[in-house]
């Protein structure tokens, strides 16, 4: 089999239908031999039900199987997808991600021309409900990742320390064994309704590449990805730039060896010192009342001390 779509999900009962729709509807697909698994991250809601009833009316010529995930966290969702997918690309999508008509297609030729590529992503279009102000571009990296329409090798344009989106991240199931060696993913992912230690996504392209694969982007692969308003709103902001701060010592150390990251903890700390001192120079009257703002503030600040933070 070719491609696997892999949905992974927490409680997304009120979000599958639309995801589901997108897949269904893609087109160009006569010589592509693909699958659909919705992996059900241990949900309390209808999340089950919805995957059942729609595997009856599943009108795409590829299978749509459910699987049940109990392990909490989205790192074991994207596993239990790797391990049971028939396809040889397994390509992840979120519920809240829309891919293109021609996604899988996509998908499916740009891993056969590019053998090499042992894990690659596309462009992420935002699909937002609320204005926002300027000072969003503060954070907009982080949120709206990426739109570039070029393709491209990270590591050859000096780029493997972003990395590919990890929303519409696609694996080659191959590399998979030698890469992870059979184990977990020491970054748990989101965690049901908590955030967990964001980094998952990093952790699996950073292992193929230094397993020998390369991580490419694919600039003619296109998923929208729906941001409700809620994702703006202070609070949850708080927790989401926390959880990338506390994870930033790790995702950043897994690039050195042992005896380096002594060094490099410090260099980062003064590079993070100085993005703070930057941002309060300019915003001192705002970095407390502007979410943004404050949020790019709590981003830097949790990075200075993720060293001292154990993860879950």
């Amino acid at each position: 089999m070719n491609v696997t779509a892999a949905i992974c999900t927490y409680n997304g009962a009120a979000l599958l239908p639309r995801v589901l729709d997108h897949l269904e509807a893609q087109k160009g697909l006569g010589g592509v031999d693909w699958e659909v698994i919705v992996v059900d991250n241990n949900s309390t809601d209808e999340t089950a039900e919805i995957v059942k009833q729609r595997i009856d009316s599943w009108s795409a010529d590829a299978p749509l199987r459910y699987l049940f995930e109990d392990r909490q966290g989205k790192s074991f969702a994207i596993q239990s997808a790797v391990e049971v997918a028939k396809g040889d690309l397994v390509a992840l999508l979120d519920d809240d991600t829309y891919p293109a008509a021609d996604w899988i297609l996509r998908v499916h030729e740009f891993g056969s021309e590019h053998p090499e590529a042992g894990v690659f992503g596309g462009q992420i279009h935002p699909l937002v409900d609320v204005d926002l102000p300027n000072t969003f571009g503060l954070v907009k990296p982080l949120l709206f990742p990426n739109e570039n329409p070029d393709t491209f090798e990270y590591s050859a344009h000096g780029k493997l320390r972003l990395g590919a989106s990890g929303s519409g991240l696609v694996i080659r199931r191959m590399g998979w064994d030698s890469a992870l060696s059979g184990r977990e993913l020491e970054f748990k992912g989101p965690t049901g309704a908590g955030r967990g230690t964001l980094g998952e996504e990093y952790e699996i392209q950073w292992k193929y590449y230094r397993d020998g694969w390369e991580i490419w982007h694919n600039g003619n692969m296109h998923l929208n990805h729906h941001i409700p308003a809620s994702r703006f709103e202070t609070n949850y902001l708080k927790g989401f730039f926390k959880a990338i701060g506390l994870s930033r010592y790790h995702t950043r150390m897994m690039r050195f060896p042992t005896w380096q990251k002594p060094l490099m903890t410090v260099a980062y700390w003064g590079v993070d010192l100085a993005k703070l001192a930057r941002l309060a120079a300019r915003y001192r009257s705002r970095i407390l009342s502007d979410r943004f703002v404050n949020g790019r503030a709590r981003l830097i600040l949790y990075s200075i001390v993720s060293p001292f933070v154990q993860r879950d």
